[in-house]
């Protein structure tokens, strides 16, 4: 992630997915990662491309809304 904000805003959306434990898949991940020899930054890097992923998926396949 070439951008720097952009890179700690998805690292927080992990870390607050992690705390509230929601969804209850990124934990779970987090610990395999964790237990396959990951560092605890590489796992949350790991999980941080998957939210950017989700994100772009979002806005590639939203259709945006028609306005009135």
């Amino acid at each position: 992630m070439a951008n720097m904000r952009l890179r700690e805003t998805i690292l927080a959306v992990v870390d607050n997915q992690l705390r509230d434990n929601d969804p209850p898949c990124t934990r779970r991940a987090y610990e395999r990662l964790q237990k396959a020899g990951y560092s605890r930054k590489e796992a949350k890097e790991k999980l941080a491309a998957v939210v950017l992923e989700e994100i772009y998926d979002c806005l590639l396949y939203t259709s945006p809304s028609p306005r009135d």
